[in-house]
């Protein structure tokens, strides 16, 4: 944290310095904010761990009905976060002078062993935020997400139960300390475990257990111990910065470089900051070792909640969907009239620079300065992409892991996963493998929404990089040519429509192997030699691409849903890199 205060102005403020009250409002704001900033830093620098620091006039403190009595009414007032029920903070008023700010430092689920490393809460302006309880000892009902998995125990390395499995009810009875797992029942009563952001369902409120689903620590709707305001609710008020040198009200959310990622319920949403740890069969997104995320939220009732990520990733899940946001880009969660999460999280898109660079970050405990705003989506509103020249794929070289990207596999002995060394000159790159088939279809594929409204986009071109390592499949699958679909490959791209008018949705699909016998129909193949790389490009709705696996002419294309990457068949190993999705001559 910045060092070197201005004692004199935080001085004259504590002793209520009229000259601020009475100036003129558009001089007033300026010198409110930088004199809540520099007190807030003299008085709160040193918040220790689960503390919670009164940095601004004005907070107002509502105290757990359990907790024991607490003085929270001035500046530098500090209180254990574990006692707090609800804190209100005011907008800011530049007739009083008035703009709250507070300081917390957070425990989460960062281990006991790491007492210097805490997530940073600093909330500022017209915001409330009301802490969440746990430990409801009912079970409740979710609904995997797709490419769930069960495993035996809550960690990445545990041994496979049941799934890849998608829109499955199970019964959730308990979770992990840091709300990354769940405890739940298979239909035949085995007790497994099921990643939370895989999870659709209010689990929220079930009790902490342990490893062999014991329960853990206090129960039965007390706030447990060691992760206070791990779970909470908030709003804020949007676009009220009275002047230019004041941020719009908000939360800055700031996690360590060490002790892992750390995994927060918000708003009834799961929120996951920073990356975890390679897993190539896990058969749900993980991620490379990345860790120290600063993020800007914002939240109305009957509106969205909004997280913007200045630095490092944020996976936020609700209602069965997964969007991942790296630096420069924010997701939006629709909320019902009591601020939680009404529907699922609408995919990334660049935040607002010039609102990012107002905001209080040198309360922080690590500088950070806003990257621009991301440029490898549209920038479309009401959660779809439009037309533009940038790349509308989000980490289409894969460099930082499965970030953006759900797995979907309906094969047994099949994974995918990056940052491999099959090919160390070529990097990072997406490689998928099945084996051991015995010769019936399957498929794996990494899928990423868009949602992009093909109004804005009358060309729509395509490149990668693709390669085919092996297959045994020695054509296109007899199923397409009895039944339609895109066909069998060890290596296919394909771009999932909605029609412009009434219909079904369809596909523009490519795919790619070694060899063909001649023995089936589909004709939407190139063979590439096997085991090298080879760059594809297309212009996708020119009269030679925009056509079916047999050469029909497609129907008119509404919403561009979704890309996916991946491989079918029997056994087969491909790969693909360099995702560039652009249109133009948008209207």
């Amino acid at each position: 944290m910045r060092r070197g205060i201005l004692v004199i102005i935080a001085a004259a403020a504590l002793a209520g310095m009229p000259a601020i009250g009475a100036a003129q409002d558009g001089g007033a704001c300026p010198v409110i904010v930088q004199t809540a900033l520099l007190m807030a830093e003299q008085l709160c620098g040193d918040t220790a761990r689960n503390e919670l620091c009164y940095g601004h006039t004005r907070l107002v403190l509502e105290p757990r009905s359990d907790a024991p009595p607490v003085t929270f009414d001035g500046l530098g007032d500090r209180v254990s976060v574990t006692t707090m029920g609800s804190l209100q903070a005011s907008p800011m008023d530049v007739a009083t002078g008035e703009w709250g700010v507070a300081l917390a430092r957070l425990q989460a689920n960062l281990p006991d062993a790491l007492p210097g490393q805490n997530v940073t809460l600093l909330i500022f302006g017209d915001a409330q935020v009301a802490a969440a309880a746990a430990g409801s000892s009912e079970p409740v009902r979710v609904v995997t997400g797709s490419g769930a998995m069960v495993v035996d125990q809550p960690s990445l390395a545990g041994m496979p139960l049941a799934g890849p499995m998608v829109g499955i009810t199970l019964l959730a009875e308990g979770r992990t300390a840091d709300n990354l797992w769940l405890r739940v029942r298979l239909a035949d009563g085995t007790p497994g475990w099921l990643m939370a952001m895989m999870a659709d369902g209010d689990w929220g409120a079930l009790p902490v257990v342990d490893e062999s689903g014991g329960l853990v620590g206090p129960q039965q709707g007390e706030q447990a111990a060691g992760a206070p305001l791990q779970a909470f609710i908030f709003t804020t008020g949007l676009g009220d910065a009275p002047c230019q040198e004041a941020p719009d009200s908000g939360l800055l959310i700031q996690t360590p470089l060490e002790g892992g990622p750390v995994a927060m319920l918000i708003n009834e949403t799961r929120v996951i900051f920073g990356l975890g740890e390679d897993c190539s069969a896990c058969g749900f997104p993980v991620h490379r070792n990345q860790l120290g995320v600063t993020t800007y939220l914002q939240a109305e009732a009957d509106g969205e909640m909004t997280l913007s990520v200045i630095e490092g990733q944020v996976d936020v899940a609700a209602a069965g969907v997964i969007q991942t946001a790296v630096a420069g880009a924010q997701v939006r969660v629709p909320l019902d009239a009591d601020g939680v999460a009404a529907a699922a999280p609408l995919p990334p898109e660049p935040y607002n620079e010039a609102l990012m660079n107002r905001l209080p970050l040198g309360l922080l405990d690590r500088p950070v300065e806003p990257p621009p705003g991301a440029t490898w989506m549209g920038t479309g509103s009401g959660g779809g992409a439009t037309g533009g020249g940038a790349n509308l794929v989000q980490n289409g070289d894969f460099a930082i892991g499965f970030a953006g990207w759900l797995i979907e596999q309906d094969c047994d002995a099949c994974g995918m996963q990056t940052n491999i060394d099959l090919d160390p000159a070529k990097g990072d790159y997406l490689a998928w493998a099945r084996s051991s088939s015995g010769q019936s279809g399957g498929a794996i594929w990494a899928r990423q929404p868009l949602n992009l409204d093909m109004a804005t986009c009358p060309a729509l071109h395509i490149a990668f990089d693709v390669r085919v390592d092996s297959h045994t499949l020695p054509n296109s699958g007899w199923w397409t040519d009895g039944h339609g679909g895109n066909g069998e490959y060890p290596a296919m791209v394909r771009l999932a429509f909605r029609p412009a008018y009434q219909g079904s949705q369809f596909d523009w699909a490519r795919g790619f192997l070694v060899y063909h016998d001649g023995a089936t129909q589909a004709s939407n193949y190139t063979l590439v030699p096997a085991g090298g790389w080879t760059h594809y490009e297309a212009d996708v709705l020119s009269p030679a691409e925009w056509v079916d696996a047999f050469g029909n002419v497609q129907t008119n294309p509404g919403i561009l849903t979704d890309i996916y990457v991946g491989g079918s068949g029997w056994d087969f190993m491909g790969g693909i890199d360099n995702i560039v999705l652009t249109c133009s001559g948008g209207r």
